[in-house]
């Protein structure tokens, strides 16, 4: 299985171009970790403005602005030989950062959750591939699954009474949730599909 190096600090980059009123959102996402570890292992800092990942000494939380993907990302590179992640990198596109309404009636409405995959942005690189070795995503969290499940509470978000600061609280929460979401499938962990929002198992079967 890959891992990282259990004795030594895990730290995550946040992307320079990451928009201040989410970076406190991105970094609280980090450092979940510490608390489900118990002890501080993640740390999390500001990366030079030059850093696009994958990059050879940094793990980077890499926000992308983004308004049509559907998905937010995460892969890494490991050592073949012992399976040790290196480095590692989630992508976090901005339509899991949805701050106003009209943005939020066009996620509940738009054909992006009707089931068409987006085209890879150019320029952007998701991994290095070795000879004989292939590559593949930890995972791909789908904003179309998780805009179904959110549905109705997204729905009510709509209402009159809810104010554009309480949008914005939404927003830094999701972007919390996701960034937490793919930090745990760098550290190898796969998803628990009973625990998902879109699971279908009865609370009572739930182990």
């Amino acid at each position: 299985a890959a891992k990282f190096h259990p004795g030594k600090p895990i730290v995550f980059a946040i992307s320079a171009n990451t928009p201040p009123e989410f970076k406190g959102a991105v970094r609280d996402g980090i450092l979940y970790w510490n608390r489900v570890f118990g002890r501080e292992i993640m740390r999390a800092v500001d990366a030079p403005a030059t850093i696009q990942p994958p990059d050879f000494n940094l793990n980077v939380v890499q926000w992308i602005s983004w308004d049509d993907a559907n998905m937010a990302y995460a892969d890494a590179q490991s050592d073949p030989r012992t399976g040790e992640i290196l480095h590692a990198q989630v992508y976090m596109p901005s339509i899991f950062a949805v701050k106003s309404k009209e943005g939020l009636r066009q996620l509940l409405t738009r054909g992006g959750l009707s089931g068409a995959k987006p085209a890879a942005r150019a320029g952007l690189t998701t991994g290095l591939e070795m000879g004989g070795f292939s590559t593949t995503s930890m995972c791909s969290l789908d904003i179309r699954s998780f805009s179904a499940a959110a549905a109705p509470a997204a729905e009510s978000m709509l209402a009159p009474t809810i104010t554009e600061a309480q949008l914005l609280k939404a927003a830094q929460d999701n972007v919390r949730a996701t960034v937490a979401h793919e930090i745990g499938h760098t550290l190898g962990l796969r998803h628990n599909f009973a625990g998902s929002l879109g699971g279908t198992l009865p609370r009572g079967e739930i182990d």
